[in-house]
């Protein structure tokens, strides 16, 4: 098996794609890495979704150069305005939109708690930087996890977006992940894999290597993890 299947931390020794459709902002760290490893999953025949696919970030405009088809899914209103997507790339990257990549994506504003999808749609669902960013009591503070019986009233964000991920991908289809770390707690993610009947598609290791791709200044690093459906 390939080892873009391991889900561990990235490396600063990893593939990095500086230009990705388009020459990224040098203050992304880690999208470099991070769009090179996403990108080694896409295939000719997928239906692909990007959640919370952001307005100018362009792994929905790479997925639409490779895949069938591909929805973009945001909780920005400008997600449905075609021109202010053209205005912002042309902002971030300095570059005209092509139309094509309007017209050849499906672009919906909604939450990744209740996407706007029916069952089993996807071959692969990719969320990119995104969860770190969700407020969940149960990441914030893992050691709850332990009373979770008791907590009914807690609304896990991050555990519906995962739940609603798993609802929308096809039996034999793969989530593709990265987050910040340690602003998402792996406790929790192991939680979730376990409670959502998932499973890495591949190896996993948790440890932090002494090459892990570091933001020096927030003290953050960055992991990958391909997910799918557990098998009987």
């Amino acid at each position: 098996m390939s080892k873009q299947w391991t889900s561990r931390f990235v490396l600063s020794s990893d593939p990095a794609l500086q230009n990705f459709v388009f020459d990224l902002p040098e203050e992304w760290w880690s999208r470099p890495y991070e769009y090179a490893w996403a990108a080694s999953f896409a295939e000719p025949n997928d239906v692909a979704l990007d959640a919370a696919s952001g307005i100018p970030h362009p792994l929905k405009f790479y997925l639409a150069d490779r895949c069938q088809a591909v929805h973009a899914v945001d909780l920005d209103e400008r997600i449905l305005a075609p021109e202010a997507i053209r205005e912002q790339v042309k902002s971030t990257y300095g570059v005209d939109l092509a139309r094509h990549y309007l017209d050849g994506i499906d672009y919906r504003r909604a939450s990744l708690t209740e996407l706007p999808y029916a069952d089993r749609t996807f071959d692969k669902v990719y969320c990119i930087s995104v969860l770190e960013h969700m407020r969940d009591p149960l990441n914030k503070w893992p050691w709850l996890l332990a009373f979770r019986p008791l907590l009914g009233f807690l609304q896990p964000t991050i555990e519906q977006a995962m739940r609603e991920f798993r609802r929308v991908l096809k039996d034999d289809g793969l989530m593709v992940l990265t987050f910040d770390h340690p602003r998402i707690s792996l406790r929790y993610v192991e939680h979730l894999v376990q409670h959502l009947e998932l499973e890495f598609a591949g190896p996993h290791d948790y440890a932090v290597p002494s090459d892990a791709l570091l933001w020096d200044t927030r003290q953050l690093r960055c992991f990958r993890a391909v997910l799918r459906k557990r098998r009987a």
